[in-house]
Parts: structure tokens; C-alpha cells; sequence
């Protein structure tokens, strides 16, 4: 089920996939079922799974 987890190191934040920055696990709210990778901000997600799409913008 998307909404189970399993704690595999105890502690009180994980890090974003993209740009490693430390988020509270309280303020947690994105993050890949597939992947298994959290992530900071949106742009974080977009930069993750459509790379070619933030290109395109700059």
C-alpha cells in the first residue's frame, strides 16, 4: 500500500534525492512510491522525473 513505510534507520529527517538538503520528517511531503526518494520542493520532483522539461524553460 502507497501510505505504508518502514523505518530502516531511526531518526528525525531524511534528505531530497536532488539536492540533499535535510527535511524534517514532519514537514515531509513529497515523495516517490516508485523510487523510494524524497524530495524538498516540487522543482525537486520535476528536476527528478522530467529533467528535459526544466531545460526547456531556462
Amino acid at each position: 500500500m502507497d501510505g505504508d513505510f518502514r523505518v530502516i534507520s531511526p531518526g528525525t529527517y531524511v534528505r531530497c534525492a536532488v539536492t540533499d538538503v535535510r527535511i524534517p520528517l514532519d514537514e515531509l511531503k513529497y515523495w516517490s512510491v516508485d523510487l523510494q526518494e524524497a524530495y524538498a520542493v516540487p522543482s525537486a520532483v520535476l528536476q527528478r522525473h522530467f529533467p528535459r522539461a526544466l531545460k526547456t524553460q531556462g
